[in-house]
């Protein structure tokens, strides 16, 4: 068996555990327990896993434990500065958290001295993030500031254009990722 099949078992073992409706296992822990070591794991052997790292935001979350999600998502945007996962990671995070204005901060000031591989995904982040400000002039200049790289994720650039109505950028969109 291959060390990504051991990755994918550890995932999904880990999102049985977490929506587990017991309190405790047969051998004391807790499932979000077991969920978070099965999750850590999966991430010792691909450090930038977005399913992994997604579900370990959020159990950090429920946890009242953002400090230690936090610095470990900066650790990981340092060390892989040219990988989406972290990017979208952080971006989860400061959203659930309600730290939307301190996020659009944060990115804006990564673009400063970002790759150009990261810099779509950058932008792809900044457009959520004010979409979910109902910031429609920041929301397009983004998209269009997006509309000059290769897509990132279709479905999301999509349905952010839909957000102001812009058929044309869904077209153009359509044409280059066919």
């Amino acid at each position: 068996m291959s060390y990504q099949e051991d990755v994918r078992i550890w995932i999904e073992k880990a999102k049985e555990l977490i929506q587990s409706d017991k309190e405790t296992l047969d051998d004391g822990r807790t499932p979000a327990e077991v969920a978070e070591q099965y999750l850590e794991r999966a991430l010792r052997y691909e450090p930038t896993h977005q399913e992994a790292l997604l579900l370990l935001v959020e159990m950090y979350i429920h946890s009242a434990r953002g400090t230690l999600i936090s610095k470990r998502l900066n650790r990981l945007v340092r060390d892989y500065p040219e990988e989406v996962s972290p990017y979208r990671a952080v971006l989860a995070f400061m959203r659930a958290s309600g730290k939307l204005e301190m996020a659009v901060y944060y990115f804006q000031t990564m673009l400063e001295t970002a790759s150009e591989k990261a810099k779509p995904v950058i932008h792809l982040c900044l457009a959520e993030l004010f979409a979910s400000q109902q910031d429609q002039v920041g929301l397009q200049a983004e998209c269009q500031k997006l509309s000059t790289y290769a897509p990132i994720d279709p479905i999301v650039q999509g349905l952010l254009m839909l957000e102001y109505n812009d058929a044309n950028g869904i077209f153009q969109l359509a044409e280059k990722i066919d």
